[in-house]
C-alpha cells in the first residue's frame, strides 16, 4: 500500500470526530486527487461546494433505530441501545456519532 493511501486511511479511521477527516477532506488528499480525470475532478470540487445538510436530527433517527429494533413489543430498548442512545459512556457515544460524522 502506497504511503499516501496509508495516511488517507489512517486519517478517515481516526475515533476523535473532531480529529477524523471529512468526507471533504478526503477529496482533497493528494492520493484521493492523484490519478482522477479531470471531469470527476471538476465533478468532486461540485460537490463540495453544495452544502451539506440533514432531513433528519440525530434525535429523530434514534427513535427510528429504536422503533426497528422492537416495533410493538412494548419491551422497550436494549441494554445497548439504552447505553448508546441515554446516559452512555462516553466510548458508546463516541462510537455512535462515528455515523454523524
Amino acid at each position: 500500500m502506497s504511503e499516501g493511501a496509508a495516511d488517507l486511511i489512517r486519517r478517515m479511521l481516526v475515533v476523535d470526530v473532531e480529529q477524523r477527516l471529512t468526507i471533504q477532506a478526503i477529496m482533497q488528499h493528494p492520493w484521493f486527487r492523484k490519478d482522477l480525470p479531470k471531469a470527476a475532478l471538476k465533478l468532486n470540487d461540485e460537490c463540495l461546494s453544495i452544502p451539506a445538510h440533514r432531513t433528519q436530527s440525530q434525535a429523530e433517527v434514534d427513535e427510528i433505530l429504536v422503533q426497528a429494533e422492537f416495533p410493538g413489543s412494548g419491551s422497550g430498548p436494549s441494554r445497548s441501545s439504552r447505553a448508546i442512545l441515554g446516559a452512555s459512556p462516553p466510548a458508546a457515544k463516541k462510537s455512535w456519532s462515528l455515523l454523524w460524522a
